[in-house]
């Protein structure tokens, strides 16, 4: 266990670990789990029944990297013993989530979709 740490250094853990543990039932969350694309650092989920569970899960598949996520606590084990001993497959993850991140942070789509609704709110809210 490593005690709270600084962004820098906190970044720096992301990126040297082989791989990390989205454990159940909390979840890595957005922050953690965009880090880990940008780091290229694959990571292991299995989702729960809430958002902050299934965030990764979600992001994983979008990235094509659907074997990361487990649909059982079996498969849980396996997929991350996979990640932290198979090197090749491990470099393929972390390729596809560097290529998928160079997109991911620069699209715009999403926030333009989350800003069209908060004005479509702001004017309903206004009777407009």
């Amino acid at each position: 266990v490593v005690p709270r740490q600084d962004r820098p250094n906190y970044l720096r853990l992301v990126a040297a670990a082989d791989v990390l543990l989205d454990a159940p039932p909390y979840g890595a969350g957005a922050n953690t789990l965009a880090d880990a694309v940008a780091c290229g650092t694959p990571v292991v989920t299995r989702p729960g029944a809430q958002h902050r569970g299934r965030w990764a899960a979600a992001v994983l598949r979008h990235a094509g990297l659907s074997e990361l996520v487990a649909g059982s606590p079996a498969a849980y084990v396996a997929a991350a013993v996979r990640a932290a001993r198979d090197e090749p497959h491990r470099r393929r993850a972390a390729a596809a989530l560097r290529a998928f991140g160079a997109d991911w942070f620069d699209a715009p789509a999403p926030a333009a979709e989350l800003e069209a609704f908060w004005a479509g709110q702001a004017a309903a809210a206004r009777g407009g």
